[in-house]
């Protein structure tokens, strides 16, 4: 819960169950919320339409959809919806595509540290969203989000 009683509610779009898994997880336990989640983008979208959510998180590649094409839908619907961005496998274009897009890109893996900052940031509205969180090195079993 934040200072305010509300509890925060996220939905996680991903198309590996793992990592879906994972973040909820880190979601729950870090910022008690309360996470919703989809194996894919129609399915993320479907889930976006219906609920209320603080924040979304989504992979950056699915097959069924790419996570450009998840944020470009959410914005036209919520043009104030807190997205972020998972990657394994960002670009030099990706990273300037997010900071003209106001898009929070997040590289895997990241530490358990720089995730909650970045999630902090990101519903802060500080820093200014577009900003590019290159992962911190290999991911270690309990001390990072895997790719």
């Amino acid at each position: 819960m934040n200072e305010d009683g509300h509890q925060l509610c996220a939905l996680v779009i991903d198309d590996e169950p793992a990592i879906r898994a994972l973040v909820t997880d880190l979601l729950t336990t870090l910022f008690d919320a309360d996470v919703d989640s989809a194996d894919g983008g129609a399915v993320g979208l479907e889930l976006f339409s219906k609920g209320r959510y603080d924040l979304v998180l989504t992979d950056l590649l699915m097959p069924d959809m790419l996570g450009w094409e998840v944020t470009e839908t959410l914005r036209r619907w919520k043009p104030d919806a807190r997205v972020i961005i998972l990657t394994g496998s960002a670009s030099g274009a990706d990273a300037r595509r997010a900071r003209e897009a106001g898009i929070t890109l997040v590289t895997k893996p990241v530490t358990i540290a720089d995730f909650k900052q970045v999630i902090e940031d990101v519903l802060s509205g500080e820093p200014s969203p577009g900003h590019c969180v290159r992962g911190s090195g290999p991911a270690v079993s309990g001390d990072a989000v895997a790719s």
